[in-house]
């Protein structure tokens, strides 16, 4: 996988900038601030935090990377806007490179407890937010520091549904990855929705093809129905998407779901006779 940070050199600079000065003040300081903080260490939270929430959702090239950086090491994470996003819902959610906000995020000091999967109004975790934007820096990240992928929101939705229903194929990979090793009734891959739609059913019903081809491969079950026994066959019929709805017919079908090999971990071709690691 290519290192993000090799396109914004500067911008890693100031990030690491910002951890040397963690590490050199968090023994020395009983308030976790530094003498040259200026308004940043007098600034009161909430302030500080809405400034942060423009920051972080549309990061300005005009601005000093470190200067908006900087004050993240002293926010408060449990500090949410109207919508009940955090700072780490709303970096998250940018495809834009708001992954060097998350990495401070991350470390920020005395981090409050469950904060990496707290849910806004809607029960959406900073997780779903990335998987559906398609934000791959931040769900990498956020699979790398334990967010959880089987957490659901107010509609039963996780964020591998998320990621299905945007399109977000690549996304869908990494969360199918990242769950291989679970239990099978533990997966999120056929985790249903309130209205019964599996993330196969969704992504089928929107036309995501490459995100339908991704969750066959995975193993999930084209034969499940929501709550008006619909399969995602029927409902690939409605977006009207050819491609999609010839994944599920025939030697299509067959083609791209999973065949278990000898390790239980090759996606097999079927029809080609071939194969490849998942």
């Amino acid at each position: 996988c290519m290192d993000i940070y090799a396109q914004r050199p500067i911008l890693h600079q100031y990030s690491m900038e910002v951890e040397s000065d963690n590490e050199s003040t968090a023994d020395t300081e009983s308030d976790g601030l530094s003498d040259d903080d200026g308004v940043y260490a007098t600034e009161p939270s909430s302030s500080r935090s809405e400034r942060l929430f423009a920051a972080v959702g549309t990061p300005d090239a005009n601005i000093d990377p470190y200067q908006q950086l900087r004050p993240i090491v002293f926010t408060d994470l449990n500090f949410r806007n109207g919508n009940g996003d955090s700072l780490l819902h709303v970096a998250a959610a940018n495809t834009a490179g708001s992954f060097y906000y998350i990495d401070n995020l991350l470390k920020v000091p005395n981090r409050p407890a469950g904060c990496l999967d707290a849910k806004n109004n809607a029960g959406g975790t900073a997780l779903m937010a990335a998987a559906a934007a398609g934000a791959m820096p931040a769900v990498k990240r956020l699979l790398a520091a334990g967010a959880r992928t089987t957490i659901k929101d107010n509609s039963n939705a996780t964020a591998l549904w998320k990621a299905a229903e945007t399109g977000s194929s690549i996304a869908v990979l990494a969360l199918l990855k990242h769950e291989e090793l679970m239990p099978p009734t533990m997966r999120s891959t056929e985790s249903k929705t309130t209205d019964g739609m599996t993330p196969l059913a969704i992504a089928a019903k929107n036309g995501q093809f490459h995100a339908v081809q991704a969750l066959l491969r995975g193993g999930a079950d084209a034969g499940a129905t929501d709550l008006t026994g619909r399969t995602p066959e029927q409902l690939a019929h409605l977006s009207g998407v050819t491609e999609v709805i010839q994944l599920f017919v025939g030697p299509g079908l067959a083609r791209h779901q999973r065949v278990p090999g000898r390790s239980g971990g090759l996606v097999v071709d079927a029809a080609a006779g071939g194969g490849r690691r998942a």
